[in-house]
């Protein structure tokens, strides 16, 4: 049998180095569960693979590192199981750490639209809205089926200030997969910033009959109705423009996420 490197020299390349101020306090918990998993299992059971794929954070990050040192792996396959560990280490809000993974992700499948797209999506949060743009449009120029990738360039588009495109994108995501409410609620935005509070309000009532539990399309679309000509005279126009959103629109970037 193969020897299998360290959990330790994995993760150590897998995160390619220049995180190792962020990494240590991560992999002090990270390794005693990894190297317990690689004790009780010569070869990666199912159960690991499941806990890589659906798992808490915690399970994901511990499990696909096991899977990465377990034996022979093909590119495509490690590719995969660091997508999945940045996801992980995402959700735990180790942003820095998920995006390390994805780069390296990308880089050893080239082909695969979906670490992209999740690189995009924590360059968001990160407000770095110039390189969420780019991630996104090398996923979409692979898989331009996936409305994910639009929708999540849109709110690039809303970070650098450029809204005209942000609406483009919408409405692309929206051709593809026009039930998805989280996007209808993404554009309200937008077109309340073109000042074009009607289909902003259109738009949030669709999140609304899409997912009646909406709680921040519902609070959006009160706002809004208080703004309409009627009610409180003309509504303020928000000038499109290029360079950097304003802090009230970085403000609802949290909100703003493509469906999963």
């Amino acid at each position: 049998m193969q020897n299998r490197t360290s959990v330790t020299r994995v993760t150590r390349h897998a995160l390619a180095g220049r995180f190792s101020a962020v990494v240590a306090p991560v992999l002090a918990a990270l390794i005693p569960l990894a190297s317990a998993a690689v004790a009780q299992a010569e070869q990666p059971s199912a159960g690991l693979v499941r806990a890589c794929e659906d798992g808490d954070p915690d399970e994901v990050i511990a499990s696909c590192t096991v899977l990465m040192q377990a034996g022979s792996i093909t590119s495509g396959r490690f590719s995969m199981l660091l997508n999945n560990r940045g996801i992980g280490f995402a959700k735990k809000g180790y942003i820095d750490l998920a995006i390390g993974d994805f780069l390296l992700s990308t880089h050893l499948d080239q082909k695969n639209a979906l670490p992209l797209n999740n690189l995009c999506r924590v360059w968001l949060d990160k407000h770095q809205g110039d390189r969420a743009i780019d991630a996104c449009s090398r996923s979409i120029a692979i898989a331009p089926e996936r409305y994910e990738s639009y929708a999540n360039r849109s709110l690039g588009h809303l970070l650098s200030g450029n809204y005209p495109a942000a609406l483009a994108d919408a409405d692309r995501a929206l051709e593809i997969n026009p039930r998805c409410a989280q996007t209808h609620a993404n554009r309200g935005v937008l077109l309340e910033r073109l000042g074009r509070i009607g289909p902003a309000i259109e738009d949030f009532e669709r999140a609304l009959e899409i997912d009646p539990d909406f709680a921040w399309a519902k609070e959006n679309l009160l706002r809004l109705k208080s703004l309409r000509p009627e009610a409180s005279g003309a509504a303020t126009r928000v000038q499109p423009g290029s360079g950097d959103a304003s802090p009230e629109a970085k403000r609802q970037i949290p909100h703003l996420r493509a469906c999963a």
